[in-house]
This record gives structure tokens, sequence and C-alpha cells, in this order.
């Protein structure tokens, strides 16, 4: 197992395949505007959420797959 991720990945590191500037969520945005306007528009699969400039926790698109559509009008809640 651990040969094939050296294979794929080398000797990268974490800071060589971080987003250098993340884009973080409001902690208030509805999940369903989330959607569009994060994971669809900027496609990565998790973002950091943030209220009054302090990071709360993240959201990522497994989560966001788990919430029921009918669910989607209401905010976001970071893990």
């Amino acid at each position: 197992h651990g040969v094939v991720v050296e294979q794929v990945l080398g000797t990268a590191s974490v800071r060589d395949l971080m987003v250098p500037e993340p884009t973080f969520m409001p902690a208030d945005e509805p999940v369903e505007r989330a959607i569009d306007d994060y994971f669809l528009r900027l496609g990565y699969g998790g973002f950091p959420v943030a209220r009054d400039g302090e990071v709360e926790g993240l959201i990522t698109l497994a989560q966001i797959k788990e919430c029921p559509p009918e669910d989607r009008t209401h905010h976001s809640e970071p893990a």
C-alpha cells in the first residue's frame, strides 16, 4: 500500500499539494448556495468555514452529499 502511494506522490510534501490561499466559506452560508458558489464553481472537495474571521471547522463535499435536497436551503454547519 505504501509503495503505491509513494509511486503516485513521489516525495511530494503537504506544502507541495496544499492550496496556498484557501477560500473560506461563511458559517451561515445555506448549503444550496455552498454547492453552487463554492463546490461547483471552485471545484474543491472541502472548504474551511469561518465566522467573524475565526475558523470554526471544515465542510466537505461528502457532508454536502449527505444533506437531503429538501434541507439544503438551511445553513451549513462545520465538522
